[in-house]
């Protein structure tokens, strides 16, 4: 990608500057818990201006903020008047989350050095159903004009896959880089406060190769669903007599 902007450096400011269309300065929202209507209760979103112009709005999975993993399968701080349809899916890697590795267990499991080569296929994992479901909005309203939406939650820690993704990745490749006390003491502290305890979150490095593997795997399996939802193509349908 040649140009890659963003509004504000958190997720929820973010996702809600591009829906409302309007600065995080104006829409007050700064963190993770705020909700953009509390200060706008008036403004009309991305997804309600095609509501308005006739169109089928449809949400699945996370648009509006959500916490991952903590609100997979909930509304997290999604905004009701933007959609006709909602879908919050909820796959085995939520089901699941008590078979994490988790090399960093004091740590809530949204910011944490944890991961699992899962058992299953693509289609079970909560992106896999989001796909799916998707693909059967796109063909019950083919007939009219819709803005369908679809959110994936992965790559993001807990980095979670299915096992095939981890054996397609040679582990000697995970390495970690060299780091010195000269290099860090050049880094804003508030930059390297993101690694406290340094220089990984106080794991062995062995464990941090660990983690940044699945990491990489959790991002090839992000390609291949999204090459596969670009790819999708609706099947033709038959003219009638």
């Amino acid at each position: 990608m040649d140009r890659a902007y963003c509004q504000f450096p958190l997720c929820s400011p973010s996702r809600t500057s591009l829906l409302t269309g309007l600065r995080p300065d104006t829409t007050q929202v700064f963190d993770l818990q705020k909700h953009f209507r509390t200060v706008l209760p008036d403004v009309v979103t991305l997804p309600q201006m095609f509501r308005r112009h006739g169109y089928v709005a449809a949400r699945v999975g996370k648009i509006y903020h959500y916490g991952v993993p903590g609100q997979i399968g909930t509304s997290g701080l999604d905004d009701p008047a933007s959609w006709d349809t909602v879908v919050n899916p909820r796959g085995r890697d939520k089901e699941e989350e008590d078979q994490l590795v988790n090399h960093t267990p004091k740590r809530g499991l949204g910011s944490s050095l944890s991961f699992l080569a899962a058992e299953g296929t693509d289609e079970e994992q909560t992106d896999g159903l989001g796909a799916t479901v998707t693909i059967q909005l796109l063909e019950a309203n083919r007939d009219r004009p819709f803005f369908i939406a679809c959110g994936f939650y992965r790559p993001h820690c807990p980095y979670v896959a299915p096992k095939k993704y981890f054996a397609s990745v040679p582990f000697e490749q995970a390495q970690m880089p060299a780091l010195s006390e000269a290099w860090l003491a050049q880094v804003p502290k508030p930059a390297a406060s993101f690694t406290a305890p340094w220089p990984w979150f106080g794991v062995t490095e062995l464990q941090a190769r660990e983690a940044q593997h699945a990491q990489t795997v959790a991002a090839l399996q992000a390609l291949v669903r999204t090459n596969w939802a670009r790819n999708y193509r609706p099947a033709p349908r038959a003219r009638s007599r």
